[in-house]
């Protein structure tokens, strides 16, 4: 539904620049490049804006760019070329390295430089196709690779917008409406350890809650959580009996268990970015800003309340997801410019690009699966048609 939104709002953005005047020269000029990880070679995509008022940029074509790499972030750029395009292909670089790639633009008598962005030579490509894939739709794989769960906008149904679908090896069929004491549409939340019952968010009393859909028996029960708590951030773990949160009317991070009925505070963390929990249901994944003004992920043991940095890097982070194996991080950054996945060892801290993806998660095996997100100015071709499955 968001991406849907998104193309139709990109639709109406293309055609007002389309009649765009000139931009006035009182406007300020700015320019943006950002790593196209799905061309062949890779490419950077150059944008010009122009800030005419407090509604943002608006993009501009720009009289030049001027375009320098170097394999240091802070020196040692060199031109590669000078352009009046919106998009330089590189098909030079050493495979395997990282480099970074600045752009002074140039429009009438104004010359600005863009932010250097980081390009990584060493893209990750799939190793199969897991199955079609709608680009109005989202998908939510199992860990087992099936069953799966669809959730498409239906703009002919005004009365339910949002339809979700099982698609199992028997095919695709409704799941059951949830209906009582809500009207609100559920919302994907995650998968149970057994791959058999997936959790949904509702609207109760004007309040999140959460609720299990038994794929078997087609019924709901709601996820037990303290009757005070009002959820704003949080991830439900695998086993369904723990859920981590912050909270709408308390400060800090808050951990509840079903099992012993008993909820306490963890953390006096301000400011939380993320969350999600380890695939063994042990492990609390923390995203937050740090003292250098980056992001860091902290893994967080909620019976002792220990905590344990595991990366922080520059730039907007986050849907940090640890292998089953304890071996590989996914998550997404824009150090490239745009939100791109990225696969880092966690060991080494070495990482590589995937693309740009809107979807992804791990599967039992080790591998994971993505969906990639359609170039909103083309048709989409074999490689946006398709959910994949990519090794480490």
């Amino acid at each position: 539904m968001k991406k849907a939104l998104f193309l139709s709002l990109l639709g109406l953005l293309s055609i007002g620049c389309k009649n765009q005047l000139n931009p006035d020269p009182a406007s300020t000029f700015a320019m943006s490049a950002w790593v196209d990880y799905s061309t062949s070679p890779i490419s950077v995509q150059l944008r010009g804006s122009v800030f005419q008022s407090t509604a943002g940029p608006t993009e501009t074509p720009f009289d030049k760019a001027e375009v320098y790499l170097s394999e240091n972030q802070t020196s040692g750029y060199q031109l590669l070329t000078t352009t009046s395009q919106k998009s330089v292909a590189l098909p030079s670089l050493k495979q395997g390295m990282s480099y970074y790639v600045q752009v002074k633009g140039t429009l009438g008598s104004t010359s600005v430089d863009s932010r250097p962005v980081l390009l990584v030579n060493d893209v990750v490509t799939p190793t199969r196709k897991l199955m079609p894939y709608d680009p109005l739709a989202m998908y939510y794989v199992s860990p087992a690779g099936l069953p799966v769960i669809q959730q498409k906008t239906d703009y002919t149904n005004i009365s339910s917008i949002l339809t979700t679908s099982l698609i199992d090896a028997a095919g695709t069929k409704p799941v059951a409406a949830y209906t009582s004491p809500t009207t609100s549409q559920p919302l994907f939340k995650g998968w149970n350890n057994t791959n058999q019952r997936a959790f949904f968010e509702i609207t109760r009393s004007a309040k999140r809650a959460l609720v299990s859909y038994d794929l078997a028996t087609k019924t709901y029960t709601d996820v037990p959580l303290p009757a005070e708590a009002e959820l704003w951030n949080y991830a439900i773990a695998p086993d369904g009996q723990q859920v981590v949160f912050t909270d709408y009317k308390r400060a800090g991070l808050w951990y509840f268990d079903a099992r012993t009925n008993t909820q306490k505070q963890l953390d006096t963390q301000a400011t939380v970015y993320d969350l999600s929990w380890t695939p063994n249901s042990q492990y609390i994944w923390l995203t937050t800003p740090n003292s250098a003004g980056a992001a860091s992920v902290k893994q967080y043991d909620p019976t002792t309340s220990t905590k344990t940095g595991i990366f922080d890097e520059s730039g907007t982070l986050s849907g940090a997801q640890s292998s089953p194996n304890g071996k590989w991080i996914l998550y997404l950054n824009n150090a490239s410019g745009q939100d791109v996945l990225w696969l880092r060892n966690k060991e080494t801290g070495a990482k590589r690009p995937v693309g740009f993806v809107n979807q992804y998660g791990w599967l039992n095996d080790g591998t994971f699966w993505a969906g990639y997100r359609a170039s909103d100015a083309k048709t989409p071709t074999e490689r946006d048609s398709f959910l994949w499955v990519f090794t480490p």
